[in-house]
């Protein structure tokens, strides 16, 4: 039997504005190049994408989207499959679903 851990699910309150990308800018950087390094990163672009085109969700925090986007991609690196296997079968069985009722 598998122990569950009890989930906090209250948030923590922060003064942080949720759509404010944290750039990290190295010392030898300018403001617009730490900006345009941060911006050619895989997991600030699908943050970025995730955030518009998932709005009905409600107010989403980019840096928590970008955490999660670089574990997801760490584990994935290191050979862990499970969540893109599980995400391929998602879509696969959306995409069979959708085109059930659709006339060819």
């Amino acid at each position: 039997m598998t122990k569950k851990e009890k989930v906090d699910q209250s948030l923590p309150a922060s003064n942080e504005d949720p759509k404010a990308l944290r750039i990290l800018q190295q010392r030898t950087e300018t403001p617009a190049d730490a900006l345009a390094h941060t911006s050619l990163q895989p997991t600030v672009q699908a943050a970025c994408t995730l955030m518009e085109f998932n709005k009905g969700f409600g107010e989403m925090a980019i840096n928590t989207l970008v955490a999660d986007l670089s574990k997801q991609c760490d584990l994935a690196s290191e050979g862990d499959l499970a969540r893109g296997e599980a995400l391929l079968m998602a879509q696969a069985h959306t995409l069979d679903d959708c085109t059930m009722g659709t006339k060819i």
